[in-house]
């Protein structure tokens, strides 16, 4: 998986009205792609760098140009992967108790993501299934494809089906 700088920014935009610190996403190379300070995009953070070859959590106490600035960084996991970091700019004594809630909080948000994706790739899916499945008939049996989607879908093209069209108001299915 790779972060999505969109995403990754309307998760910054929401945090930041919780939190009262800078937060900065950075994509798997260290580069920052979602940040409370707009000029940041696309520079090099160092200490994501650092957190990437790492693999764990480093806070940054001192100035590194405008490559860094301190604050603590935490790398982003999914499936085991690091996939980018996410740091907190201030006093590291002060974010780092906000630190792994961030981190924790960017990783569900993520995963939620991923599964709302897949949900509206699978609801594609079906649609596009029955939709050729209305398309045969006796006439023009399913093709193959069409009967090995259905197996995959745990469906019986064997099973005599009807369709039924009810055209009413929602007080009237009570």
């Amino acid at each position: 998986m790779k972060l999505n700088p969109q995403l990754a920014q309307s998760i910054v935009d929401h945090m930041m009205d919780q939190i009262p610190y800078s937060i900065n996403i950075m994509n798997e190379h260290g580069y920052i792609i979602a940040s409370g300070n707009p000029d940041r995009i696309n520079t090099l953070h160092v200490g994501a760098v650092d957190v990437i070859k790492q693999g764990k959590t480093l806070p940054m106490d001192q100035v590194h140009g405008s490559h860094g600035q301190p604050g603590v960084n935490m790398p982003i996991t999914y499936e085991g992967q690091i996939i980018g970091v996410v740091g907190i700019t201030g006093d590291p004594a002060k974010v780092v108790p906000l630190a792994s809630l961030l981190k924790t909080a960017v990783e569900l948000l993520l995963k939620q993501s991923v599964v709302d994706q897949e949900k509206r790739e699978n609801e594609k899916s079906q649609q596009r299934f029955l939709y050729h499945l209305l398309q045969a008939t006796q006439d023009h049996p399913a093709p193959a494809s069409l009967v090995a989607e259905a197996r995959e879908l745990n469906i019986d093209l064997t099973i005599p089906r009807t369709v039924v069209a009810i055209r009413c108001q929602v007080t009237d299915l009570e």
